[in-house]
């Protein structure tokens, strides 16, 4: 069976690049975040690393909203933007914590010209240990 999906252009102002990994040295989740979105991570880290913003955050508590908006403060001037980046940073790291996930990001997270944030490509690896524990998955 083959399909195509098909949804409307959006107008795209800022791409941004969001993702949650966990980190084994420091046995905690990371949020990696880039205002220079829409190209592959490694590039950006290999070419501008001081361009990834990083967030560890505490297993026993995830992600806690003022961590959130310090981190969307860093990818965005606008505050409207940044409470909407800092809600995808939150929900983010919920699904990745939720499905036991090994990478869960959104690769662009794109600003339109009217200030609306949305996802508009997104990647979600589950550790395959974990599957027993997500049948609907």
């Amino acid at each position: 069976m083959h399909k195509v999906l098909i949804t409307e252009a959006v107008d795209i102002a800022t791409e941004i690049y969001l993702g949650v990994i966990m980190d084994r040295a420091r046995q905690a989740p990371l949020i990696m975040a880039s205002a220079e979105g829409g190209v592959e991570i490694e590039v950006t880290a290999e070419k501008n690393p001081d361009a990834i913003k990083r967030l560890h955050v505490d297993p026993l508590y995830g992600v806690q909203s003022f961590e959130a908006r310090g981190l969307a403060a860093q990818l965005h001037d606008d505050p409207g933007v940044v409470r909407q980046i800092a809600t995808v940073i939150e929900r983010l790291y919920n699904v990745y914590r939720e499905v036991d996930a090994s990478l869960a990001e959104v690769n662009p997270l794109i600003v339109n010209g009217a200030g609306k944030v949305l996802a508009i490509d997104a990647k979600l690896n589950v550790d395959d240990n974990a599957l027993y524990r997500h049948v609907d998955i």
